[in-house]
């Protein structure tokens, strides 16, 4: 894999029991993206779009359910895999993913 992984994320991945396959498929495939912070975006693969890989051979059926609820946090335009999340209830995706209401763009604060 030509991603960092740090010391945190791979102790996650074998506390979550997360395959490194799992996590590179993630990368390649991601299609939702979302900044959380501090220069870090979580990346995940949606439903339809496993679905999709699967019918199209690029991943297997087996891939498609490990993909469910997987969240790779990166760093720094992906230089590093910084953690693996599997949220489990919509509260705690909720900060993995997009809301309603999201709209890219950069967030301006005036201090004046």
């Amino acid at each position: 894999m030509g991603i960092a992984i740090t010391n945190h994320a791979e102790q996650r991945m074998s506390q979550r029991g997360v395959r490194a396959g799992a996590v590179e498929t993630v990368l390649r495939f991601g299609d939702q993206r979302v900044f959380v912070g501090n220069g870090c975006a979580s990346i995940s693969v949606s439903r339809g779009i496993a679905a999709d890989l699967a019918k199209a051979g690029e991943i297997s059926p087996a891939m498609v359910d490990r993909l469910a609820n997987l969240v790779v946090v990166v760093a720094n335009d992906n230089e590093a895999v910084v953690t693996v999340v599997r949220p489990k209830n919509r509260k705690a995706a909720r900060s993995y993913r997009k809301s309603k209401g999201y709209r890219p763009g950069p967030r301006l604060r005036s201090r004046f």
